[in-house]
């Protein structure tokens, strides 16, 4: 199981190396799921030669998202793309139906909205470095590189205190960051922070600070 880019850093991971894994485990009898939901995110869109290669290797099966994309949650729309083998494999365990006539009236209607990918990657690329230049200026904060529409930052735990307490004290100002405890070695300090607007984003970077700073949250 791969995540690309990486939940809850970012990351994103090179076609050549994915493709190299699936060679390696190719003699194990292992194939790679490759979830891709945050991949329209990314600064420079994945071609369609790199999904084609991806089908072709035979042993990657790539999911991915259009709820994330288009801000379409309650339709729950995704779909997965393998080599035909696979795919048939997977069809005969599939219920009858896996997304309702709205979700199917509104692929067409998403797949044309170019226009707005081309926004939405450039509102990512522009608010990313805001965030970047922003934790820069914060001494104990660590922001990690991402190339997602969200960023995983580390906040020094002996000078600001506990996770719990930091969120907390976020949390009387209306702001929620995700605590990352529970993803397997990230601990104390470590928050992913998802992009909104550039208004709201600059809001909670002054937030943040505010509550760092504060001693009666420590």
């Amino acid at each position: 199981m791969l995540c690309n880019p990486n939940n809850p850093t970012g990351n994103a991971l090179l076609p050549d190396w994915i493709l190299t894994c699936a060679e390696k485990f190719k003699d194990q009898g292992l194939r790679i799921v490759l979830d891709e939901s945050f991949i329209d995110f990314l600064p420079e869109r994945q071609s369609e030669a790199v999904l084609r290669q991806y089908i072709e290797c035979g042993r990657i099966l790539v999911i991915r998202s259009m709820t994330k994309t288009y801000e379409v949650p309650g339709i729950r729309l995704g779909y997965a793309a393998a080599g035909t083998e696979l795919i048939n494999r997977l069809l005969a365990y599939k219920e009858p139906w896996s997304v309702n006539v709205f979700a199917q009236a509104a692929v067409p209607v998403l797949m044309a909205q170019e226009a707005y990918l081309e926004a939405l990657r450039q509102w990512c690329q522009t608010e990313r470095a805001f965030f970047k230049s922003a934790f820069q200026s914060m001494p104990g904060v660590h922001a990690f590189e991402s190339h997602a529409n969200y960023v995983l930052i580390y906040a020094d735990s002996k000078r600001f205190g506990r996770t719990q307490t930091i969120q907390a004290a976020l949390l009387k100002h209306q702001v929620y960051l995700r605590p990352c405890l529970d993803f397997r070695g990230l601990g104390e300090g470590y928050f992913r922070i998802a992009y909104r607007t550039h208004d709201e984003n600059k809001q909670l970077i002054q937030i943040l600070w505010e509550v760092l700073q504060n001693d009666k949250y420590k």
